[in-house]
C-alpha cells in the first residue's frame, strides 16, 4: 500500500487528516477502530503523508482574479479568444439548473473556469427566439477541441442539459474529458460507500473544505442572481481544479490512466442513450397485462388443487378455511412442513431445490407475480409526458466491479423472452439494431495470453466452447452436445473470472439454473449462487462498509482425493493449508448439493465447512477455482503447488496428443 492509497482509505472512512500548526505532525480525527486498524501504516508513512497534505494545500490556493458574465454572442466569442490567446489547455465546467430532468427543467447558468477567470454564461437571459445553436458555436468549438481538456464533476448530468438545452439535442460532440466523480469511483473501487462521491464529499476529503450546497435548488430562469448564488456557482467550479490535480496524480500512480480515459470517453455515449430513451409499445404491454393475470390465476388454482389433494395438510385448522395466500411466507412454510419439508425459509433458493409439484408450481407463481409487479405495473409510469419515451438512468460504474447498472426503470433486467423484448420497438420508418461482442472476454484473454489453441480457434472461425468440449470429452467438434458445451463454457469463463464466475456459469449451464448470478451483480436474481457473507452484511449494516481481501493467511481444509489434495500433498502432508483469502461475496452453500449432483467437487473449505474455498470440475483433469489468491505467495524459484501441478498436467496432455 502506498501513502497515497492509505490517505484515501482514511478519508473514505471519514477520518479527518490535518497538520499541526507547526506542520510537522499529523492530527487524526475519526473512528477509533479505523485508526487502530491502520495505525502501524500511519506511523510508517507519517512523513510521506505530511508532504502529500502540504502539496494538496498548495494546489488549493487558487486565486480567481476575475468573474465575467456572458449574456450575448460577443461575450462567448471573447471567452473563446481568451482561451486561445493564453493557450489554456484545461477548462473546468459546471451548470446550474432549475431541476434534474433536462426535458422539463431549464438550464439557467453555465460556469466555465479558464486559467484564473470564471465565465458565467447566463443562459436564462438569452431571448427565447434566439437561434441557440449558432449562438453557442464558440462553446461548441471548445467542447469539440481535442486539445482542450474539459473537467466536470458528474459530467453526464451537465452534458445532458448542455446538449438538449443549448444544441437542440443534436450537433455536438464532447471530446477530451475528465470527470472527478468517475475518477473517485475508480480510485476507491471496493472501499467506498455507494453515493459517497459528491462534490461536497470530495471537497471535504481532499481540500478540507465544507462546501455549502444549500443553494443548489435556488436557481430559477429569468430571475436575477443574488451575490450568494454567484458565490455558490463560482465555488462549484473553482474547487474542481485542486481535486483534479490530486486525482490525476493518484490515477497515474495507481496505473489506472488507460481505464480512466476509457470511462471518461464512454460518458458522451451514455448522454445520447439517456436522451434518446426507448419507445414502449403500450398495446403489446396491455396484451401481456391481460394474459399474465390469467396465467397467475391458473397457477394459483393448481396450487390450491395440490394442497387440497394432500391429505396430510390440515388446511381448515391451519388457515381457518380462508383462501390460502401463496405470497405469505408463514402459510407457505406451514404447507411445506405438512408435506414433510422442514425448511429454514421460503426463499426461491430454498424451494427450487425441493422436488415436489407444489414447489415447482410455486416457483412459476412467483415468476409471474414478479413480472406483473416489476414490469407490467411499473413500466408505463416511466413514460415521459413530453417525449412519450422511457429514459432510464445508467451508471457506468454502478457496481464495485465496474459494471453498468440502471434504474428508473432497470431495463437491464427485462426478461429474455421475445414477447418482453418486443415491448421496446422502433417508431415507423426506423429499426432497432442489436449487436453484441462474440465471446469478447475470451478474445481479450487470447490476445493477452497468445495461447495457440485460443488463437487458432478464433482465426478459423471455430466456437471456442465447442472446441474446448471436444478436447475435454474426446469427441469430434461437430458431435459436441449442449451439456458438454455448457461445461466447457464454465471452464473457459472460469479461466477469465476465477471461482465466482465459474460457479455462476456452472449453475447456468450444468445445473440448468437459468439466470443464476451473484447478489453483488443482481440482487433480484432467482438463484443467488454467490451471496454476501452474513458477517459482511452485518458489518455493512452497522458500519457502512465491508471488506474484500483479508490480510494474512487463513486456513483452508483440503478435501481428500481431489486434484487440489494431490497438488498440495506433494509439498506438505498437512490437510489444512494457509492462504490469503478474498471474503465478501461467497459460494452459497444452499446450492451445494445441486452443484455436486451435476459434477462439481468441493475441493477446499474453511475448517468449519461453512465457507467454500476451492472447487473442481470432477471430470476435468486440471480445472480448479479458488477463493484465495495463490499468486501472492508464488515466486519464480518456489512456485505455488497448484501452478506446478497445472503445468505438469498440461505437459502430460500435450505428450499424449503427440
Amino acid at each position: 500500500m502506498t501513502p497515497e492509497s492509505l490517505l484515501r482509505i482514511l478519508r473514505d472512512f471519514k477520518v479527518n487528516v490535518t497538520l499541526s500548526p507547526e506542520g510537522n505532525k499529523l492530527i487524526l480525527d475519526g473512528r477509533a477502530e479505523v485508526l487502530n486498524q491502520h495505525l502501524p501504516l500511519i506511523r510508517e508513512y507519517k512523513n510521506a503523508i505530511i508532504e502529500i497534505i502540504k502539496k494538496e494545500a498548495e494546489s488549493v490556493q487558487h486565486d480567481v482574479r476575475e468573474i465575467v458574465f456572458i449574456r450575448d454572442e460577443n461575450g462567448l466569442l471573447n471567452m473563446e479568444r481568451f482561451i486561445h490567446q493564453y493557450n489554456i489547455r484545461k477548462v473546468f465546467i459546471d451548470t446550474e439548473t432549475s431541476g434534474l430532468d433536462p426535458f422539463s427543467a431549464e438550464l439557467v447558468l453555465v460556469q466555465l473556469m479558464a486559467g484564473n477567470t470564471i465565465f458565467l454564461i447566463d443562459v436564462s437571459s438569452i431571448p427565447a427566439d434566439h437561434q441557440k445553436v449558432s449562438f453557442y458555436d464558440g462553446l461548441k468549438r471548445i467542447m469539440e477541441d481535442k486539445t482542450i481538456l474539459k473537467v466536470f464533476h458528474n459530467g453526464l448530468f451537465d452534458m445532458k442539459f448542455l446538449k438538449y438545452r443549448l444544441f437542440d439535442n443534436n450537433g455536438i460532440r464532447f471530446l477530451n474529458l475528465f470527470d472527478t466523480m468517475l475518477a473517485e469511483q475508480l480510485l476507491t473501487a471496493g472501499i467506498s460507500k455507494h453515493g459517497d462521491h459528491s462534490l461536497k464529499s470530495l471537497c471535504r476529503k481532499y481540500l478540507n473544505i465544507d462546501l455549502d450546497k444549500g443553494l443548489q435548488t435556488s436557481f430559477k430562469p429569468g430571475q436575477p442572481f443574488s451575490e450568494d448564488q454567484i458565490q455558490y456557482a463560482t465555488n462549484d467550479v473553482k474547487h474542481l481544479e485542486a481535486i483534479f490535480r490530486i486525482q490525476a496524480n493518484a490515477i497515474a500512480k495507481e496505473g489506472l490512466t488507460d481505464t480512466a480515459l476509457l470511462e471518461f470517453a464512454i460518458t458522451p455515449a451514455i448522454v445520447n442513450i439517456e436522451l434518446a430513451g426507448v419507445h414502449l409499445n403500450i398495446n403489446k404491454l396491455e396484451a401481456l397485462k391481460v394474459e399474465l393475470p390469467k396465467e397467475k390465476s391458473r397457477i394459483e388454482q393448481g396450487l390450491n388443487d395440490i394442497v387440497k389433494a394432500a391429505e396430510n395438510i390440515k388446511i381448515s385448522k391451519t388457515f381457518n378455511e380462508k383462501a390460502i395466500n401463496f405470497n405469505s411466507p408463514v402459510q407457505v412454510k406451514q404447507i411445506l412442513r405438512d408435506l414433510g419439508f422442514d425448511v429454514p425459509g421460503t426463499g426461491i433458493e430454498v424451494i427450487e431445490k425441493i422436488n415436489h409439484p407444489f414447489t415447482k408450481a410455486l416457483v412459476e407463481y412467483r415468476k409471474v407475480s414478479k413480472l406483473l409487479s416489476s414490469f407490467c405495473d411499473k413500466l408505463p409510469k416511466h413514460v415521459h409526458a413530453k417525449t412519450g419515451r422511457i429514459h432510464p438512468e445508467f451508471f457506468q460504474l454502478g457496481t464495485e466491479a465496474g459494471r453498468f447498472t440502471c434504474q428508473k426503470p432497470n431495463i437491464q433486467q427485462i426478461p429474455h423472452k421475445q414477447e418482453w423484448r418486443d415491448l421496446f420497438s422502433a417508431p415507423e420508418g426506423r429499426k432497432i439494431i442489436t449487436a453484441d461482442y462474440s465471446q469478447i472476454e475470451l478474445r481479450i484473454l487470447a490476445e493477452f495470453s497468445q495461447d495457440p489453441a485460443f488463437l487458432d480457434a478464433y482465426r478459423n472461425g471455430q466456437d471456442l466452447h465447442s472446441r474446448t468440449a471436444s478436447e475435454m470429452f474426446n469427441v469430434p467438434i461437430d458431435q459436441v452436445n449442449k451439456d458438454q458445451r455448457g461445461i466447457a463454457k464454465t471452464i473457459n469463463f472460469g479461466l477469465c473470472y476465477g471461482m465466482q464466475m465459474a460457479v455462476i456459469e456452472f449453475a447456468r449451464h450444468a445445473c440448468n439454473l437459468k439466470g443464476a448470478n451473484s447478489e453483488e451483480v443482481d440482487k433480484e436474481t432467482l438463484y443467488s449462487v454467490i451471496h454476501i457473507m452474513p458477517e459482511q452484511e452485518k458489518l455493512i449494516k452497522e458500519k457502512g462498509y465491508g471488506g474484500t481481501i483479508r490480510l494474512g493467511g487463513w486456513p483452508c481444509k483440503i478435501t481428500p482425493n481431489t486434484h487440489m489434495a494431490k497438488a498440495y500433498q506433494k509439498f506438505s502432508k498437512e490437510k489444512v493449508v494457509s492462504e490469503r483469502h478474498r471474503h465478501r461475496y461467497e459460494f452459497n452453500n444452499d446450492y451445494r448439493s445441486v452443484f455436486e449432483k451435476n459434477g462439481m467437487t468441493i475441493a477446499g473449505t474453511s475448517p468449519d465447512g461453512q465457507i467454500v474455498e476451492a472447487i473442481e470440475i470432477t471430470k476435468h483433469p486440471f480445472f480448479i477455482g479458488t477463493q484465495f489468491h495463490p499468486e501472492y505467495i508464488s515466486r519464480p524459484l518456489a512456485p505455488h503447488p497448484l501452478f506446478v501441478e497445472f503445468v505438469k498436467v498440461c505437459k502430460e496432455i500435450k505428450g499424449k496428443k503427440k
